[in-house]
Order: structure tokens, then C-alpha cells, then sequence
């Protein structure tokens, strides 16, 4: 039993539909990683261990997010 969805199969409409969530979601998480990793720099109680894991981890949510929006969103066009 396989859930695979062939896109060639899927109308035009569902396509932009399914691209726009995908822009969405990828935009509003890039936002909110760079915002996150804004206040950590800013706030002196951050300063810390735990401060650099979550300035890490952050950063590579937001690197990763960049890439999904630049390839998943191109690729559910075409």
C-alpha cells in the first residue's frame, strides 16, 4: 500500500495551492528563526551554553527552511 500522490495526476489549481503552503510555512519559519537568533544575540542572558545550542540550532532550522523553500517550492510548480 503506497500514499505516493503522482503530481502529473494533480490539477493546476491543487499545485499553486499546495506551492503557496509550502511558501508560507517556509517565509514564516525563516522569520521566525531569524528572529529567534536575533534575540539571542541581543539579550545578555543568553550569553551562555545553552544560549549557543539554541543559537545553533536556529541557525540550521533556518538553513534548512531556505532550502526546502528553494527546492520543494520550484519542484511542486513544475
Amino acid at each position: 500500500m503506497t500514499t505516493w500522490i503522482d503530481l502529473n495526476t494533480v490539477d493546476e489549481g491543487r499545485r499553486y495551492i499546495v506551492a503557496a503552503l509550502l511558501f508560507t510555512f517556509g517565509v514564516c519559519g525563516i522569520a521566525a528563526d531569524l528572529f529567534a537568533i536575533r534575540c539571542i544575540l541581543k539579550h545578555h542572558y543568553c550569553k551562555n551554553c545553552f544560549g549557543r545550542l539554541q543559537l545553533l540550532h536556529s541557525t540550521v532550522e533556518a538553513v534548512i527552511l531556505s532550502g526546502f523553500l528553494f527546492w520543494a517550492v520550484p519542484i511542486t510548480l513544475t
